[in-house]
């Protein structure tokens, strides 16, 4: 599933693009912390950077788990270990 602007701007409530953004799916892109002027990871949804929810990391998947949980956490799901 691809973002959808449009789609997603007609959801009202956090939980609810919470809900979307994770169906859309966490990835991550390689940039660099402006703390540390280091390179890092940051969560993203789309082209949708998630730094000031998440901040950065040092690998890819602690970002995409970061992200994910986060938006989990907006959607009132569970996270479950698997």
């Amino acid at each position: 599933m691809q973002f959808d602007e449009t789609e997603f701007s007609k959801l009202s409530t956090k939980a609810d693009r919470a809900r979307y953004l994770l169906r859309v799916g966490v990835t991550a892109r390689l940039t660099i912390d402006p703390e540390k002027l280091h390179p890092a990871y940051v969560p993203k949804v789309g082209d949708i950077l998630m730094a000031s929810l998440c901040g950065y990391f040092d690998s890819e998947e602690g970002a995409i788990e970061a992200g994910t949980k986060r938006l989990q956490d907006y959607a009132g799901e569970e996270v479950c270990d698997a």
